[in-house]
């Protein structure tokens, strides 16, 4: 028995990526595809140092000879960035690059080991409309797959870098607090960054971390941080986004949520998730990066996001429906004693003019061919060879409404 997966998810990914794709070209976005296997790197290397994944799972790597080695690219973000900075440096700022592509990691937790992403990077400005214009495409690209119950949650990791200077923590205690952060491990972290040495404010965010979360209108209920000039700075930052995001048709959409640091240590400013609103799927998530480009010798801001394909599609089966691409065609033609040749010639004719044709080729009566296109929701069926045709006509007849209209082949195909 053959696994309906085998056929129906291909055929559904397929179509997601279409949609996808035409949101990133619709904003100027040119794509790019990066080598699966990347060559020639070492252990050390920063490209797959345990400083990129922490704790994100295993990457798939392949012993070359002595003290080097070949893997699996387990992120898209990354092997962009290297490419940009070794081969696209003298291109014109910003670029603007989308892929749709699969990444390999041995996900400890999801016991997944390939994930297909549909994402988009803008390379070389620190601009806030940069990050607004990423936003604004991520919520349109799962608009566009279909998705609807949604929600984004925007975090900054410069808000706990400010914070964490301001209570002079040791480079080492700010490593350990920003890993506890990204794990969601709030009580570890409470218990750490607690001190009776640290001003009232400061432990008030510390030990209330989990609730550093709402619409953008809460940022005003953190005036007390107004004293520190770039916590201040920082919240005006935030909140003049948010309104961007806001008359732009998207409020209901996100929530400001300082928990969210970002699942990989790149991260540098902006950083968000989307999350099924029930079941908590993660959709996708992004952010800037403004130094990652600068391990690979090319010091140059960016930032991005990704869609997890799979997820959607989980999403759509479970709560919402999800189209089956393929085309339904435009036009079913069936023939009752009509040649051969003249239904191949008219189906011809008809794909040159840019419509999806479907012919009869299993020998159905016109009552079964017509059930056919009933069952298939083809609108319109093209009848060859009706007794009531002279030898040059069609009959054109309308599944919705049953009219039925005899035309000229040749006036047909004009």
């Amino acid at each position: 028995m053959v696994d309906k997966h085998f056929i129906i998810e291909p055929v559904r990914q397929r179509f997601l990526e279409q949609r996808l794709r035409s949101v990133f070209e619709s904003f100027g976005f040119r794509e790019i595809s990066t080598p699966t296997i990347e060559l020639g790197g070492r252990l050390d290397d920063v490209f797959y140092s345990n400083t990129v994944f922490p704790g994100s799972g295993l990457i798939y790597q392949c012993t070359e000879y002595p003290g080097n080695y070949t893997f699996l690219r387990p992120d898209l973000t990354v092997s962009i960035a290297r490419i940009v900075a070794t081969h696209f440096r003298s291109l014109e700022k910003p670029i603007r690059l989308y892929y749709i592509s699969n990444s390999f990691l041995c996900d400890k937790l999801q016991g997944e080991k390939e994930t297909y992403h549909g994402g988009a990077e803008i390379i070389g400005t620190y601009s806030q409309e940069a990050d607004i214009e990423l936003l604004i495409m991520s919520v349109e690209a799962l608009q566009k797959v279909g998705l609807t119950e949604f929600q984004m949650d925007i975090g900054h990791v410069a808000f706990w870098d400010i914070i964490f200077k301001e209570a002079r923590f040791s480079d080492e205690k700010t490593a350990k607090l920003k890993k506890l952060l990204r794990n969601k491990r709030f009580n570890s972290f409470t218990r750490e960054g607690d001190s009776k040495d640290l001003p009232k404010d400061l432990r008030e965010i510390i030990n209330n971390v989990p609730f550093l979360r709402g619409k953008f209108e809460f940022l005003n209920s953190l005036t007390g941080m107004l004293k520190y000039e770039p916590l201040s700075v920082l919240l005006e930052q935030i909140t003049d986004t948010c309104r961007v995001l806001d008359s732009y048709g998207l409020g209901d959409y996100f929530t400001v949520d300082f928990s969210v640091t970002g699942d990989l240590p790149y991260y540098s400013g902006y950083t968000f998730e989307f999350y099924t609103k029930d079941i908590n799927l993660l959709l996708g998530s992004g952010g800037r990066y403004d130094k990652l480009l600068g391990q690979f010798g090319y010091n140059c801001p960016a930032t991005g996001f990704s869609v997890n394909i799979g997820n959607a599609i989980k999403s759509l089966e479970k709560y919402q429906s999800i189209t089956m691409p393929g085309g339904r065609p435009d036009f079913f033609i069936t023939r009752d004693g009509s040649s051969v040749m003249t239904l191949f010639r008219i189906a011809r004719e008809l794909r040159r003019k840019g419509f999806l044709v479907e012919i009869e080729i299993t020998g159905r009566s016109l009552e079964e061919s017509l059930n056919y296109a009933r069952n298939r929701e083809i609108k319109s069926v093209i009848i060859l060879g009706s007794t009531n045709l002279q030898e040059k006509q069609i009959l054109l007849k309308n599944m919705e409404t049953g009219d039925e209209t005899i035309i000229d082949f040749n006036e047909f195909l004009l």
